[in-house]
């Protein structure tokens, strides 16, 4: 940043230091603003920002301290150096002048020179911290992509305006942090820094690479390469890793290694910096070599094996897997597996899969695989790490085995399976039809006995009421025919209810369920409390008044035989389209399993089967000790 190009605010009450300073600085070529008064100073900052500002404290208005305070809680305007102007002298002026963010103190009357030389200081420093910045942004993007474990360390990176130490120790740690060797070379090809990866890739400590030519790293063999260095600074472009000649690096002791470099060129005032990031590839060379050993042991196998590296390339690729997917092995290694085989609206779950395969070790399942003719295959996949021989990771192993034939074996027994369910559910309606001529029948003879035997025994109970005793034995035995015909009518019309409740076809479920309740308190002397949402004139369909009906009654004769308790609870809702009841006592319970099991189950499945007859569900809960609910859910439709 030159003089010509700096802009500087002086913010001073007195006119003569004003003038003095606006005409020093012009004559040195910087460009000036001048305030009065720290108002307009505010003003004047808010509608262009100057590189530097120098600022008096004692003004009328608003003091200089005041001032910078402002300008420093402002994040657009805090990293604008300020340099205070004052007469005073005394430490606290001072202090107060650092605490509230200032970068220099001058002191009136100044001498010229001393104020030449505070500018151009701190305008260099404000230089360098920007091109600072600049170069830990470019170098967050470089290491972003080769690490994902960096990645907060490069948010905080680009969110980052700290002063120059902050920054300087941040972009060092995010070096030091680098899974790869890092090296900053200059245009000289001079090293100017080394993390810590490229002092144990190549042996040496950071001191005795800095100042030094980078050739210093590479064999003498390679004597050509100061040449292609010069090359590529003459047109520096990026160069990801794994691109260009086989490269291998010496190592202090004299050892060669096979390396992969990228190369990133950075653009600084100070002129072009390169960061080379190194990967030591020996693992990588000597896994290549054996898979070649084992591809050799692959050729006759009947499946297609396939081997991908960490990044998705793949390595290799047996000629079986040439015939099931129509790529020959030499147009396919090195691309991307996701890319080359998988279908475009399949790539989401192959990344899904390869992610699993790389948290767990392994993933086997079928899936649809592109050929290069652009039809798809059904392929069952055995995916397993692939390991060096030291048995640490590098890749993993596929096993593709074609089963287009067996999936179009499946779906035809899938479809036959399907006319079966369509049988099955023909004759569950045939089941339901037979159940509705029952449930009719039993009507017609309940109704039969109801109204032809029930009438023919009244008539006989009357006749014999009226028959005339001769003598006091024959007017004991009418009176004992008398109650056994009562008696008898009574059980008649008791049996034809149960056969087919009148009251539930003439008024409704809710009526009929009031009947049965009294009748069982009556028979069994345990209390029901019937609770319920729907009103006495609600009719539903024939078919749910009966089932539900059921259902209450085999639950409460349940209650009765087994449960020992005094009282239950009944309760009948509507909840959206479906009817829900419950029966619920605390009593024994029971291990439903073992009820299941007992040759009269409690009239359990008798239960469960009127529920699926109309497509509800049965469930309870029950264990001893803790009592039993019944909760059947019928649909209304």
């Amino acid at each position: 940043m030159s003089p010509s190009s700096s802009s500087i605010l002086i913010v001073d009450d007195h006119p003569s230091s004003l003038r003095l300073l606006r005409d020093l600085l012009a004559e040195k070529g910087y460009h000036t603003r001048s305030v009065t008064n720290g108002a307009m100073a505010l003003t004047s900052v808010q509608a262009g920002h100057p590189d530097l500002i120098l600022l008096d404290i004692d003004m009328p208005d608003i003091s200089g301290f005041e001032v910078c305070r402002q300008l420093k809680a402002d994040e657009a305007t805090r990293e604008i150096p300020v340099i205070f102007l004052s007469a005073a002298t005394e430490a606290s002026d001072k202090v107060r002048a650092f605490e509230v963010g200032g970068e220099d103190y001058v002191t009136k009357p100044f001498q010229v020179e001393e104020v030449l030389t505070r500018v151009k200081h701190h305008l260099a420093l404000s230089r360098l911290r920007q091109q600072l910045q600049h170069m830990n942004q470019t170098l967050e993007q470089q290491v972003e992509d080769r690490t994902r474990e960096l990645h907060e360390t490069n948010a905080r990176l680009r969110e980052s305006k700290e002063v120059l130490s902050k920054a300087e120790a941040k972009f060092r740690g995010l070096m030091e942090s680098a899974l790869d060797g890092m090296i900053l070379v200059n245009e000289a090809g001079e090293m100017m820094h080394v993390n810590v990866q490229a002092e144990r890739l190549f042996g040496y400590k950071e001191e005795e690479l800095t100042g030094q030519p980078c050739e210093m790293l590479i064999p003498e063999r390679f004597s050509l390469h100061d040449r292609l260095r010069d090359a590529y600074l003459a047109d520096p472009k990026q160069r990801p890793m794994g691109i260009g000649l086989e490269l291998f690096g010496l190592r202090k002791d004299g050892r060669e290694f096979p390396v992969e470099i990228s190369l990133t060129p950075l653009h600084t005032e100070e002129g072009l910096i390169v960061s080379c990031v190194i990967r030591d590839v020996t693992e990588r060379k000597q896994a290549e070599e054996l898979l070649t050993f084992q591809a050799s042991l692959l050729e006759q196998v009947h499946n297609g094996v396939i081997t991908i590296d960490f990044d998705n390339r793949i390595t290799y690729w047996n000629p079986y897997a040439e015939t099931l997917y129509q790529w020959k092995s030499e147009d396919v290694l090195g691309k991307n597996i996701v890319d080359l085989l998988s279908p475009e609206q399949l790539k989401e779950t192959a990344l899904r899969n390869i992610e699993k395969l790389t948290n767990e070790g392994h993933w086997e399942g079928e899936f649809n695989v592109r050929r290069k003719d652009g039809s798809t295959i059904s392929a069952h996949i055995i995916n397993v790490g692939l390991k060096n021989a030291n048995g640490e990771p590098i890749g993993f192993i596929g096993i593709s085995t074609d089963i287009t034939e067996r999936k179009q074996a499946e779906e035809e027994r899938a479809r036959l399976f399907e006319e079966i369910i369509a049988a099955n559910n023909r004759l569950e309606q045939m089941s339901y039809r037979l159940v509705a001529l029952q449930e009719e029948e039993r009507r017609r003879l309940a109704r039969e006995l109801h109204d032809e035997v029930g009438g023919l025994l009244s008539s006989l109970h009357l006749a014999i009421k009226m028959t005339p005793a001769s003598e006091e034995a024959a007017r004991q035995h009418t009176q004992m025919a008398s109650q056994l015909v009562d008696s008898l009518i009574e059980q008649i019309r008791t049996l034809s209810l149960r056969l087919r409740p009148h009251v539930l076809d003439d008024l409704g479920l809710v009526p009929a369920l009031r009947w049965l309740l009294k009748q069982y308190r009556k028979q069994t002397r345990i209390e029901v409390v019937f609770q319920h949402e729907i009103s006495d004139d609600t009719r539903f369909s024939p078919e749910l008044e009966i089932t539900a009906y059921r259902i209450i009654q085999e639950a409460l004769t349940n209650v009765a035989r087994h449960a020992e308790v005094d009282a239950v609870q009944v309760l009948l809702l509507r909840e959206g389209d479906r009817l829900v009841i419950h029966v619920i006592d605390e009593g024994q319970g029971f291990e439903v399993e073992i009820a299941r099991a007992r040759q009269d189950s409690m009239g359990l499945s008798g239960m469960e089967e009127r529920s699926a007859l109309l497509g509800g569900t049965l469930t309870l809960d029950t264990a001893p000790g803790i009592g039993t609910k019944v909760t059947a859910t019928l649909p209304l439709d």
